[in-house]
């Protein structure tokens, strides 16, 4: 993937290692020009990150809540997701109202979170009950 569809902060797997889930602490060009993203105890290049992709699983340990229509939501959130299978987690801004942002991996909603929220979605906590 390319450097430019992350944030600092933004939780990934390195498609290198195999240990789980990994928060991304800076975002820049290695000595060979190459960008690179690093996290805790390691790096690597942008092309070998791979997302985390969203399951009902990781909905639920960011704190999210499944309705019975299976609209999952945080909190007092006007913002919900709705699980539309193979084209991923459609954004839904209120019961009738919904718009054609799908999104598939953490760090999309992480980034989509913070754009609509204005504040970040605490993410740290899920590392060691999701990972």
């Amino acid at each position: 993937m390319e450097a430019k569809n992350f944030r600092i902060g933004n939780f990934i797997n390195d498609d290198e290692v195999n240990e789980g889930f990994f928060k991304i602490e800076e975002i820049k060009k290695n000595s060979q020009g190459n960008d690179s993203v690093y996290y805790r105890n390691g790096s690597c290049m942008s092309i070998d990150v791979e997302p985390v992709y969203l399951t009902g699983h990781i909905f639920v340990c960011l704190g999210f809540k499944q309705d019975e229509i299976g609209y999952w939501t945080k909190g007092d959130s006007i913002y919900s997701f709705v699980d539309r299978k193979d084209r991923g987690y459609m954004l839904v801004v209120s019961d009738t109202e919904y718009k054609e942002t799908y999104i598939k991996c953490l760090h999309e909603l992480q980034n989509l979170f913070f754009a609509l929220e204005g504040q970040e979605l605490d993410a740290d906590s899920m590392i060691s009950y999701c990972s």
